[in-house]
């Protein structure tokens, strides 16, 4: 409905781009290699993105880069098995 009463002031070609894996940094850059952003060409994107902290049928806007900054971190934590009678001897990794 918004692009039909857009298409007067409108130029160019829109193109609407659904990213598979996005949570993971790889959907994104597969579909650049695979050439999404040419044929026709992409001067200008929009990124929308799922935000349950609104209400249904609201939507809210960031002037440049915002819900970005996605990483891994892996951490590993080895404890030391003990007695309940002797605690000080264990390494309790679920309080590390």
């Amino acid at each position: 409905h918004l692009l039909t009463e857009l298409r007067e002031s409108l130029r160019g070609n829109i193109k609407f781009i659904f990213q598979p894996a996005e949570e993971g940094l790889f959907g994104a850059r597969k579909m650049i290699e695979d050439g999404v952003l040419k044929n026709p060409q992409v001067s200008a994107i929009a990124g929308l993105h799922v935000n349950p902290n609104l209400p249904t049928g609201n939507l809210s806007v960031a002037r440049g880069i915002a819900c970005a900054a996605c990483d891994t971190l892996k951490i590993k934590i080895i404890g030391k098995g003990g007695h309940a009678a002797h605690p000080h001897l264990g390494i309790d990794s679920i309080a590390v």
